[in-house]
């Protein structure tokens, strides 16, 4: 595999977790009525579940933009993508249709 390629490929994931977790982040500090409502799935505030996947995407971030151990930092990237993958389909197994489409779509 050409690594140049695949640093190019775990800068851009950094990049773009980055400007994701900046913007949780930014959102879990607002007061938008949604942030107080129940995750379907972990039964806590969307303001929490907004704030700790923001700072797991920020430290996955870092550690892409500023690590230099590929496999880790494309395992991390592997296993963010996978636990938000799973996240959507227990989102549709449980049939939520809740008040806001702002958590993905």
């Amino acid at each position: 595999m050409n690594s140049k390629l695949f640093r190019k490929f775990i800068v851009s994931a950094g990049t773009l977790l980055l400007v994701t977790a900046a913007a949780k982040l930014v959102s879990a500090s607002g007061n938008a009525r949604i942030l107080q409502f129940l995750d379907p799935i972990f039964g806590v505030s969307f303001r929490l579940v907004f704030l700790a996947v923001g700072a797991l995407e920020l430290i996955v971030a870092l550690i892409c933009l500023f690590g230099d151990q590929m496999r880790l930092q494309a395992g991390l990237v592997a296993w963010l993508a996978t636990s938000f993958f799973i996240y959507r389909v227990a989102l549709f197994l449980s049939a939520y249709h809740g008040p806001c489409h702002c958590l993905g779509n």
